[in-house]
């Protein structure tokens, strides 16, 4: 079936002499919002304010009708074609894979149903139309970004006064092991160190309390402002007053930067990016991209105080309730907490900002542990946890810069071993998660190639190669058995593989070469003529 078809949306209103038509492909591609149409066409045709509404449901319900019809007469398609299929188990299997499709879809509109508060959908909702209306976009993101800065100045002025403190400790530790000869001993030493270590525990509650107010207070007065311009926004309110109210919010945190001044950041030392076509018979293209970079990178939402918002923000929340969301995947150890290692920077990185959507990775991260501690019922304590390598969980965001759902995708010391195969139970934890981002519209999702977040002196090239290799090969399997789960879907997934930042042009180089080979990447032909006068006729 073809990748979207044509048709024409007519708007009539004999009153006004309004008889309008505009072409559309169904379905919208993800990247575009039923809002957004209506807004172009509600400018372009220059249709009075008083009709607004009326387009935006005729044109919802038309492409409502039309998208179900075109999934229908696909899945119609799709049957007969596995019908003729002379292959009876293949035949099975493609179809079990269409009921587990329509049973996945319904059984998550039953639990979206269930779980959600009629409050918070229409919080959802009303700030997806708003920041997709178009004149209110920008405001929206600014404001957003001022909140950021005031949260982040905090964050700022608390590690400056805990830095103080512990250049603090250092001198007078440093000035008493001198006067050790003078009478000095031990005890003092750790009198002084015990001082100092209830200071700085001290000091970081009344911070964190701080910063925890502020965002409780921020959270609020963002959800009701939100309520309130919404309803300022459908009872056709003047437009210019809206947007006066929020830049002057905005400039309460210097906000003061253009919109078209925003520019591009990346903080890649290496790119390869490609274009793949998967499967024999119905061919779904896929974007590749093979980047060095520290993974945590694309969940920094810090600004340094600078007064435009990151480019990477601005989209990640645009598409946040759309069907075109981005994932990441993070190698943790087997304990749900947020103390040590990347976990504890992945938090850090989640507090840099308020997150007005989902609650905050503190809170998700204990309904996590007490629902996991549900599935061992011969553990006898919830803070040991039952988790395996291979076993993940998921944590949701609405504040990080490139990022909306993150899998914590638990690893153990085995990984580093050169055993690791096909059947490993990473592995299989790598399927699943891709599994579960191809139900649940995660059309993004960024992997950690080498199944680590950095490389140590003992990892050798020949390692990191063998490594790939594994990773990329069973990649390609999982992708292409994803599509066959729904093999009407057109919808471009990008899978991004990141290298830690710092490794070398040499073993970039090879895993560029590597990529092309395994997903069998087809490179332009250049036709060369030997007549020069052919090149220059018209």
């Amino acid at each position: 079936m073809e990748n979207g078809i044509e048709k024409t949306f007519n708007f009539k209103y004999d009153r006004y002499g309004i008889d309008i038509s505009h072409q559309l492909v169904i379905p919208l591609p993800s990247c575009v919002n039923i809002a957004e149409i209506a807004y172009y066409i509600f400018n372009h045709y220059n249709i009075p304010p008083n009709l607004e509404d009326i387009l935006f449901n005729q044109l919802s319900q038309f492409v409502k009708e039309e998208e179900e019809e075109y999934e229908l007469r696909g899945f119609i398609e799709a049957q007969e074609r596995f019908i003729k299929d002379e292959n009876i188990q293949e035949r099975s299997e493609h179809l079990l894979n269409f009921d587990k499709l329509l049973l996945n879809k319904s059984k998550s509109v039953r639990v979206l149903d269930k779980s959600v508060s009629d409050e918070e959908c229409k919080f959802h909702e009303k700030y997806h139309r708003l920041i997709h209306s178009g004149f209110l976009t920008e405001p929206i993101i600014f404001l957003d970004h001022s909140y950021r800065v005031a949260v982040q100045d905090l964050v700022s002025r608390k590690l400056d006064e805990l830095s103080s403190v512990c250049e603090e400790q250092a001198d007078e530790t440093d000035k008493l092991l001198r006067q050790m000869d003078l009478g000095k001993t031990d005890e003092d030493v750790n009198r002084l160190s015990l001082r100092y270590f209830n200071k700085v525990e001290a000091l970081k509650t009344r911070w964190d309390q701080s910063i925890h107010d502020l965002q409780g207070a921020q959270k609020k007065e963002f959800r009701d402002w939100i309520h309130k311009i919404f309803e300022d926004f459908v009872n056709q309110q003047a437009k210019d007053s809206l947007v006066k109210e929020i830049n002057e919010r905005s400039k309460l945190s210097l906000i003061n930067g253009e919109w078209s001044d925003i520019a591009e950041i990346d903080n890649a030392d290496m790119e390869e990016s490609f274009t793949i076509n998967l499967s024999a018979q119905l061919k779904s293209s896929h974007n590749l991209r093979l980047r060095s970079m520290q993974i945590l990178d694309m969940c920094d939402s810090s600004t340094g105080l600078i007064s435009k918002p990151n480019p990477h923000r601005i989209q990640t929340a645009m598409s946040l309730y759309s069907n075109s969301l981005s994932g990441l995947i993070l190698l943790v150890d087997n304990r749900i907490n947020s103390y040590t290692g990347i976990k504890k920077e992945f938090s850090e990185k989640c507090l840099q900002s308020t997150d007005f959507h989902f609650p905050d990775i503190e809170e998700q991260l204990s309904t996590i542990r007490l629902k996991a501690s549900k599935f061992d019922a011969n553990k006898k304590s919830i803070e040991l946890s039952p988790l395996k390598p291979g076993d993940f969980y998921i944590t949701r965001h609405s504040n990080l810069s490139q990022v909306h759902v993150v899998f914590h995708l638990v690893i153990d010391e085995s990984i580093y071993s050169n055993d690791v195969s096909s059947r490993h139970s990473v592995i299989l934890g790598l399927r699943n998660i891709l599994k579960v981002a191809h139900w649940n519209d995660i059309n993004t999702i960024s992997i950690p190639l080498l199944l680590i977040h950095e490389l140590s002196d003992d990892i050798t090239l020949n390692w990191c190669l063998k490594r790939a290799e594994l990773v990329l090969k069973c990649v390609k399997g999982f992708m292409i058995e994803m599509a066959s789960f729904s093999p009407t879907s057109y919808e471009n997934k990008t899978i991004q593989f990141i290298v830690p930042k710092g490794v070398s042009t040499e073993l970039f180089s090879n895993l560029t070469s590597m990529l092309s080979s395994i997903f069998r990447i087809s490179n332009p032909l250049v036709l060369k003529s030997k007549d020069p006068n052919l090149c220059n006729s018209k």
